[in-house]
């Protein structure tokens, strides 16, 4: 058989990756063999071995391609010359990317592992430092402009703004249900107020 071409390697490499997500969800992480992903993907297990040398290969791929999906949403954010306003459009995109049922699953069920093996946490801990700092950052245009408040930690500020967005995406994909327009905005006026001015 002739080598594959760089894209059939990619599209295989996407398959098992998808394999992979689909048992983490469905199974979880801690019962998912690479046995189990093979055979979802359809390929063969040393064939798996030839593109991943176990599940925690698999997770930083994942890892790879959460950054490249979230890198749009906080450019968005970045991009507009009102920081209250590029704040404001993050929130309702990133809620949006995070609200996926299988997104919700996937990421509680990597947390719980992570609880376990700090090596799983240290995978995904760029991305979080990524959002953690584009928010701080974003935060601090807009406190130095005057649009927004002063904050006395901004990381934290930071932390506690995407906390919100990630918990009530996580409470209603737990209760089946998809995040209502007004629950939604409701999500965005809650963050106008916590950066507004007149709180202080």
């Amino acid at each position: 058989m002739g080598k594959l071409r760089p894209e059939s390697l990619q599209a295989r490499k996407e398959l098992i990756v998808n394999a992979a997500i689909t048992c983490f969800v469905t199974k979880s992480f801690q019962q998912t063999g690479m046995r189990d992903i093979a055979k979802q993907a359809g390929v063969s297990l040393g064939n798996l071995y030839n593109y991943f040398s176990g599940k925690s290969s698999i997770l930083q791929e994942i890892a790879n391609l959460e950054e490249a999906e979230i890198e749009p949403i906080i450019q968005m954010m970045l991009r507009p010359t009102r920081p209250l306003a590029g704040l404001l459009a993050f929130v309702e995109a990133y809620s949006d990317y995070v609200s996926q049922p299988e997104s919700v699953l996937l990421t509680l069920d990597i947390l719980t592992e992570a609880m376990r093996e700090p090596d799983i946490a240290a995978i995904f801990e760029r991305n979080r430092m990524r959002l953690v700092n584009a928010t701080c950052q974003i935060l601090e245009a807009g406190s130095e402009d005057g649009e927004m408040r002063s904050f006395d930690d901004l990381s934290e500020s930071a932390c506690l703004i995407l906390d919100l967005i990630e918990g009530q995406a996580t409470r209603y994909v737990l209760k089946s249900r998809v995040i209502s327009v007004s629950a939604r905005q409701e999500l965005i006026n809650t963050v106008t107020r916590i950066v507004s001015c007149q709180n202080t």
